[in-house]
């Protein structure tokens, strides 16, 4: 019995300390995580009383759904965040101009919606500070080598209710700048660094879906002393939007997944289909259309079905605004 006993006390000290040692190293792990993207993010962002005016301008290109490979443009004149005016151009698709003026933002554009690869885009150039969260639990730091540069990198999860997405970071070992971000199903690579104002950006940008590049993006930065607050004005016949201090996001209230059409065989197709829609105040659906086509008629299955979505609407200091999101729609079968 004693025997027993002393076997079962030494079964729950072994149990405690593999947590002990499993908590230590999760605490290293974040703590190295940390460290790495806090460096990186140093490097890579203008702290606020030494941001630089200048003139951005992108070149780019990407794989439109019906359209094959598209070549677009984009400018941004930069006083502050909130002074700032910018072009969109892409092919005969879209073209857009915006001007920030302290809290609202005047937009007057050709089409209703802008191409998803663009969005994409625009979060790959704009985010320059990396961190963790509280909903991100690191799963290791490990060494990488991409295109032959070592790496330190950052594996992850983050949880945000019942959902969780896989995510990883690496760090140029050397350089200690960004050099690849993956989040769900999409990669962006950042290259070919350089100097600007005294910090470091990424002068090629490229992003992926599903493991396919959709846009890549030559960058450049022109330091422009001349521009002046007084050189952002209203534009005429625009339509004028608040900007936010404190946002909740879109989240989903009855999306029931739509029934795969009769007389199609659901194993010659897979994966998803992509819409984007505008959902309005109320949490309606008010345009939707697909960029990941999989078949026109499964298409025309899923817009029937997502325009009889409702969500919880955006919030814009606490008020209902509309907005456009991406919808990753799955099938019953």
């Amino acid at each position: 019995m004693k025997i027993l006993v002393c076997r079962r006390h030494a079964a729950h000290a072994l149990i405690l300390l593999l947590l002990v040692t499993v908590a230590f190293a999760e605490d290293r792990d974040w703590e190295e995580a940390n460290s790495l993207l806090s460096k990186a993010s140093e490097l890579e962002t203008f702290k606020p009383d030494e941001r630089p005016k200048f003139h951005l301008n992108v070149t780019f290109t990407f794989h439109h759904t019906t359209k094959g490979t598209l070549k677009g443009t984009y400018q941004r004149d930069y006083v502050a965040p909130e002074r700032w005016r910018d072009r969109l151009e892409v092919s005969d698709l879209c073209k857009q101009e915006r001007v920030r003026i302290e809290k609202q933002i005047w937009t007057r554009k050709s089409a209703d919606l802008t191409p998803l690869q663009v969005d994409l885009l625009f979060k790959a150039l704009f985010a320059t500070a990396f961190q963790m969260t509280p909903s991100d639990v690191v799963d290791r730091v490990h060494n990488r080598k991409l295109d032959g540069v070592e790496n330190r990198c950052i594996k992850f999860h983050s949880v945000v209710g019942r959902e969780s997405t896989d995510g990883e970071i690496c760090v140029d070992q050397a350089a200690s700048t960004v050099s690849y971000w993956k989040y769900g199903e999409r990669e962006i690579w950042y290259s070919q660094y350089g100097s600007v104002a005294g910090r470091l950006r990424p002068f090629h940008i490229a992003v992926a879906e599903q493991g396919r590049t959709s846009v890549e993006a030559d960058v450049a930065y022109i330091i422009a002393n001349e521009l002046t607050p007084e050189s952002f004005v209203p534009l005429k016949d625009a339509e004028v939007s608040d900007v936010c201090s404190t946002t909740r996001a879109l989240s989903r209230k009855n999306t029931p997944d739509p029934f795969f059409p009769s007389g199609m065989s659901p194993a010659q197709f897979k994966g998803p289909v992509i819409i984007r829609a505008e959902v309005d105040e109320t949490g309606r659906v008010q345009k939707a259309e697909v960029i990941e086509s999989m078949h026109p008629t499964i298409d025309s299955a899923v817009l029937e079905t997502v325009k009889q979505w409702t969500f919880e609407p955006k919030l814009c200091d606490g008020k209902p605004v509309k907005t456009i999101t991406r919808l990753d729609v799955r099938f019953r079968y």
